[in-house]
Parts: C-alpha cells; sequence; structure tokens
C-alpha cells in the first residue's frame, strides 16, 4: 500500500517566457507539426513516393511553404519534389557531405532572419503611417524610411511584404539517400544528430522560434557505420514502415527502441495488417508517437487507422461515437 503527501510549494511550474515556436495548425487527418520523421524500407518499396505524398499533403493544406531536400540523388527523383509547387525550388537542395548539417542550420537561421526583418519592417511602417497621420512625421523618421525603402520621396508608404504571405516560413527539410555519405559519418553525423534533436528551436527570432520538420528514409533501421542514430530513432514523432519484412531482429528492435505503450503481440498484428500485401507492395504502416488522439496512433498507410479497443476507450474526441 501507498499513502502520498503533498509538499507546499514544489509544484512544478515552467518559465514566463515570451520565446516560444510558432504553432502550425494541421487538419485533422494530418500528423502534428513540427516533426521529426523516420521512413525505414528496403530499395525499391516507394520510400520516396510515400514521405514525399506526406510533406505534400501539408503543403496543399498550406501548414508547410517551404521544402529544404539533402540528396546526392535529385536529378533522379527530380518529380518527387518539384510536386512542391511555389514551397520548393533546386536552389533549396544540398549534397549531404560534412558541411550539409551546418548548411541546413543556417538556411533556417537565414529564413528566420528574413522573417524578422519583415517584422520590423511592418512595426516601423505602422509607426510610420501613426506619425504621418499625428503631422509628428520629423527628418530622421524619414531618412530612416527611405533607406529602408518604406517611404518613398513622394511621401508613399510602402507597407513591407513578406514572401510567404500573412504566415512565418513553415519549413521541411527531407533528407533522402543520405544513408552511408560523408554527412552520416564522424563529426557530421554528430552535428545532424544535434540538428535534428534541436529541431523545434532552430530559427531564433527575437520572441519566437521557426522550428522545422524533418524526415530521413533509410533501406534499414542500423547499419554497422553512416546509419540513423540511436538518439535521433528514440525521438522521432512519426515513423514509416514500408512493405513487410522478413527481417524479425528489426522489427523486435523497433518495438524495443521505441518504448511503446502496446505489447509486442499487438505490435506485430498491427504491422502484418497494415503491410500485408493485398496487391500493394508498397504498403507501409505509420506510427504516430504523438497523436492529436489514442484512436490516431497507427494507420495504414495514410488513409486507414488501426485502432485498438483500449486506444478507442480512451478517445475524448466529439467524433468518438463515429469510430467504429
Amino acid at each position: 500500500m501507498i499513502t502520498t503527501k503533498k509538499i507546499d510549494n514544489l509544484k512544478v511550474q515552467p518559465p514566463n517566457s515570451k520565446k516560444k515556436a510558432f504553432a502550425i495548425k494541421t487538419p485533422p487527418n494530418l500528423p502534428k507539426l513540427n516533426q521529426l520523421a523516420v521512413v525505414i524500407g528496403q530499395r525499391g518499396t516507394g520510400k520516396g513516393v510515400s514521405s514525399s505524398y506526406l510533406v505534400k499533403q501539408y503543403v496543399d493544406a498550406g501548414c508547410i511553404n517551404h521544402v529544404i531536400v539533402c540528396t546526392p540523388t535529385y536529378k533522379s527523383n527530380e518529380d518527387l519534389f518539384l510536386q512542391f509547387g511555389d514551397a520548393f525550388s533546386p536552389d533549396n537542395v544540398i549534397e549531404p557531405n560534412k558541411d550539409a548539417p551546418i548548411l541546413v542550420e543556417k538556411m533556417v537561421q537565414d529564413l528566420a532572419d528574413e522573417y524578422q526583418q519583415f517584422l520590423d519592417d511592418m512595426e516601423e511602417y505602422k509607426l510610420l503611417k501613426k506619425k504621418i497621420k499625428n503631422g509628428t512625421l520629423d527628418s530622421y523618421d524619414m531618412q530612416d524610411a527611405y533607406e529602408r525603402e518604406i517611404l518613398d520621396l513622394d511621401m508613399t508608404l510602402n507597407k513591407p511584404v513578406n514572401r510567404f504571405g500573412n504566415v512565418p516560413p513553415r519549413i521541411y527539410v527531407i533528407f533522402d539517400d543520405i544513408i552511408g555519405s560523408d554527412m552520416m559519418i564522424g563529426k557530421a553525423q554528430k552535428q545532424l544528430t544535434q540538428l535534428l534533436l534541436k529541431h523545434r528551436h532552430m530559427g531564433e527570432l527575437k520572441d519566437n522560434v521557426l522550428g522545422f520538420s524533418a524526415l530521413l528514409q533509410s533501406q534499414t533501421l542500423k547499419t554497422q557505420s553512416g546509419g540513423i542514430s540511436r538518439a535521433i530513432r528514440e525521438n522521432c514523432t512519426l515513423m514509416m514502415l514500408i512493405q513487410k519484412s522478413k527481417d524479425k531482429n528489426m522489427l523486435k528492435n523497433i518495438y524495443e527502441e521505441l518504448g511503446s505503450t502496446i505489447t509486442e503481440e499487438e505490435f506485430m498484428s498491427i504491422y502484418d495488417m497494415a503491410c500485408d500485401d493485398d496487391n500493394n507492395p508498397h504498403n507501409f504502416l505509420l506510427l504516430d508517437f504523438f497523436p492529436k488522439c489514442p484512436t490516431k496512433k497507427y494507420r495504414k498507410n495514410l488513409d486507414t487507422y488501426l485502432i485498438l479497443d483500449k486506444d478507442k476507450q480512451k478517445c475524448k474526441c466529439n467524433k468518438r461515437k463515429n469510430i467504429k
């Protein structure tokens, strides 16, 4: 028998910090952002098609507006990335070399700096508009406004423009075909691990951070060298297991590493249900470790939820009556 006794004034409270990551609202049936996704599938199973389709859903929904791709095989898979439309440009492609993690961090911070400049210009614009209305605009204000191109010589105000519209940059970084590259060896691999573990805190602004989502593809969960580090695997928020694998050890490792709240038997049953052929060799199991609802933890592909009875009982959604 265990008894409890409360201690006064020692309840953990978060600090009142103003610097928080921008919240990204996503459609009900898409996993949360920002996310860290790992996609596992052997060669020819459709990793690129499945993962790019997931990212495209966010782009089409307006949740993601800037996609960066780190890959050595861009030309071979160009169509997968061009489908992102205005959210992607070939200029956003980088090679997975030893400097790539630092370059990704710089690209994210550059976007943050650009957006911060827009926010600063908007504050200046609003202040100038008020001063012009009140007749309090002086020569110093005018000179500064001219230099920042907010004010024309004819006293016309130019409202600052953000190339992403009325929202901040919402970034997704895809790491494709990088296993075994220089980026995954030695110091660069450590830098990549650090980058991805801090992905929600990258891209600092004065009062916020942008953060970014990331997706890594691999033919196997583990390799002797140059593979996805355990720290990344254990901190991913999504995992996609593509096609039925005969490697029982890999499945057992996934189950053990992820510290799942389900039994191994339940995990294997869900995996079999998701990845059985059904005339589609590209079926996959999607594991969402931070779902919006307990009933949204597991999926066959993106379009079919696999719901355990015990998770159905935990569901507090207004639409619970529609869960069968």
